[in-house]
């Protein structure tokens, strides 16, 4: 469970705990074991877990979880049966889908009319759904969206995408990460499209509405406005967003690339004996792109391949300049590689 989990799950215990009802959505697997484990070791409750059902309603659900014993008046009325013998030191966690969320919150209204009329040990009621929902009065309401962290991200979209493996998916996956700050309603709007849009979503973005909200996200241990928000406010905010996304992908393959290059062409670049500004020679392995193009062109090597050197040069620059590259570039950027690992052997 990640601190951010841990945290929510004892917030949400919490107010529950004082009469509160908490309505959880939750998008992710494990809402459940955090809220118990919350439980477990920092509250004196016992955690009931139900699964809501359409042809049972909420109140007979719970009056099945309290004492046998208990007569058929204090099962009758919600305050009796909320503070019933069997159910005052109990959490109960109800699972709800869409099918039978609108009783269920309906329930969570009156709950908290009840729960706040009585004073004393009584039971508490969290909702859990991946449902949006309207928030009725005396009930909190969470989103787990605010934790998600980037390897969860990641692995939302690899699940709900049929995307194939390739550089260019792996850089659109990290750019939908880092864009979106694990708001899973955000990226969910991109993952139907191809992935070549998703790797530089600005023309995506703007068909959206700017949003009037920050509304904060939790990322990286920080609070980060919303990248709807920037959309309208800070345009410039969005397209770094999307640069540090492609970077994490593709600045360690460019130097993976640069490194087999190197390594390849080691002896023959020993001989090219490429310069810097202050005349000194250069060794090979603290060659750059550009210290590459120029060994080549030395050497009388064919056009093509300087030519790959100065685009591997050109990608390079434009991220170490902070600008997010387009498909073409980085399909350019491919072939180049190809052309300098597989097509010339030093």
């Amino acid at each position: 469970m990640t601190p951010g989990a841990r945290t929510l799950a004892y917030v949400v215990l919490q107010e529950a705990m004082n009469g509160r009802p908490g309505i959880l959505r939750s998008r992710r697997d494990g809402a459940v074991d955090a809220l118990c484990q919350a439980a477990a070791s920092d509250f004196p409750c016992s955690i009931e877990i139900i699964a809501g059902r359409v042809d049972i309603e909420p109140k007979q659900e719970l009056a099945q979880l309290a004492s046998p014993g208990a007569s058929s008046g204090a099962r009758a009325g919600l305050t009796e049966l909320i503070a019933n013998e069997g159910l005052r030191d109990t959490m109960v966690l109800a699972c709800v889908g869409a099918d039978c969320l609108p009783h269920w919150v309906t329930f969570a209204g009156l709950f908290a009319s009840a729960r706040k009329a009585f004073e004393g040990p009584a039971a508490g009621l969290i909702l859990i759904t991946d449902e949006r929902c309207a928030t009725p009065a005396g009930c909190r309401q969470w989103d787990d969206d605010a934790i998600i962290d980037p390897i969860d991200a990641m692995v939302f979209i690899r699940d709900q995408t049929h995307w194939p493996h390739s550089r260019l998916v792996e850089a659109a996956t990290a750019v939908l990460v880092e864009t979106c700050r694990g708001d899973l309603d955000l990226i969910d709007r991109f993952l139907d499209l191809d992935p070549q849009k998703a790797f530089n979503p600005m023309a995506v973005f703007g068909t959206l509405p700017p949003s009037p909200e920050q509304k904060p996200l939790f990322w990286r241990g920080r609070d980060e406005p919303c990248p709807l928000w920037l959309l309208g406010k800070n345009p410039s905010g969005l397209s770094q967003r999307i640069w540090r996304g492609q970077l994490s992908i593709l600045f360690p393959w460019l130097e993976e690339v640069r490194t087999q290059i190197v390594s390849i062409g080691a002896r023959s670049f020993s001989r090219a004996k490429v310069c810097d500004d202050a005349g000194r020679t250069i060794k090979p392995e603290d060659f750059e792109f550009v210290h590459i193009a120029l060994a080549l062109r030395s050497m009388g090597v064919a056009q093509t391949l300087v030519n790959a050197a100065h685009t591997l040069r050109l990608t390079r620059n434009e991220l170490a300049h902070c600008r997010p590259i387009g498909v073409a570039d980085l399909k350019a950027a491919e072939r180049a590689a190809t052309e300098l690992t597989e097509r010339w052997t030093g």
